[in-house]
């Protein structure tokens, strides 16, 4: 008669992987532990480590985005697509609540009015004043006049702020954690037009895998992620060809931004989390692997 086979759940404590339900003869040789409680701590740890080494790579320079005001802000039609990309890099450059909102380079340096034209790449000064005149009567920016030659600029925090977000605002489904210096290079590298194809997608990534899904803030086996199709219905763009081209011309450091995976029995679309990310735990390894190129290029 044969003996008795021991199924146990362990954890692996040099990798953080789980074993559920095996044979504990296949561990052997390996560091687990069968207790709860050990492997709890034990992968909370190995989580804190490596949420610390993507911020790491990511970079501490980050601003909130409030998806529900940048879905609005998509809707409304006062402003191009290539005006919306603008008014998102301009968010790059907003400073703590704390020291007033105010536009501002990394040196500190206050954005001024006169020199904004030149930070947002336009080349027309008519379409640079239409856009200015727009800013302001939506109250997305608020000057302030000292001199002519010295306006300064207040960014609306509605739509995005910096630092610690209020009570109401920290629902992590309603946040989008978008990283200044890779939004900048992204700006640089492609037109305001192209860059607007996937600021469309940001209300719809989802917090755990940074797929876009239909439902973000349910999880992962109801959140129902799109495909090219489905994706392009939902953002008004009538021909999904005509978004995928654009999507996938994107580039971050001359690496990919947008992953698609095309099986037929799970596709999905993928947004790099090297430039924005919503949850306060580590991507999941499979996230990071497909864009370790974007990595590998700001560890340099």
């Amino acid at each position: 008669m044969s003996k008795q086979i021991k199924l146990v759940n362990a954890l692996n404590l040099d990798t953080g992987e789980l074993f559920n339900g095996v044979d504990y003869r296949s561990l052997q040789g390996k560091t687990i532990s069968t207790s709860e409680g050990k492997q709890k701590q034990t992968k909370y740890k190995l989580d804190r480590e490596n949420k610390t080494e993507f911020d790491e790579i990511a970079g501490s320079s980050f601003v909130f985005v409030l998806a529900d005001t940048l879905q609005a802000l998509s809707e409304d039609d006062t402003f191009t697509p290539a005006e919306k990309t603008r008014i998102m890099l301009l968010g790059t450059y907003v400073t703590y609540k704390e020291q007033g909102g105010y536009l501002r380079h990394d040196n500190g340096n206050y954005i001024l009015k006169n020199k904004l034209m030149k930070l947002l790449e336009m080349k027309s000064k008519k379409q640079f004043y239409s856009f200015y005149d727009k800013l302001i009567s939506t109250g997305i920016i608020q000057p302030e006049e000292y001199t002519k030659q010295k306006v300064y600029l207040k960014f609306n925090s509605n739509l995005i702020f910096k630092g610690s977000p209020s009570v109401t605002n920290q629902n992590e489904n309603n946040l989008i954690k978008l990283y200044c210096k890779q939004f900048r290079e992204l700006y640089r590298e492609n037109t305001a037009t192209s860059v607007y194809s996937c600021v469309q997608l940001l209300p719809y990534i989802h917090p755990v895998t940074n797929t876009v899904c239909l439902f973000p803030k349910e999880e992962i086996n109801h959140c129902y992620p799109l495909t090219m199709q489905e994706t392009a219905i939902l953002v008004g763009v009538k021909r999904s060809h005509d978004l995928k081209k654009k999507l996938m011309k994107l580039t971050l450091h001359n690496t990919t931004l947008i992953y698609q995976h095309d099986s037929p029995h799970a596709p999905f679309i993928m947004v790099n989390p090297f430039l924005v990310y919503r949850s306060n735990k580590p991507p999941h390894k499979g996230t990071v692997l497909a864009f370790r190129d974007t990595g590998k290029m700001l560890i340099k």
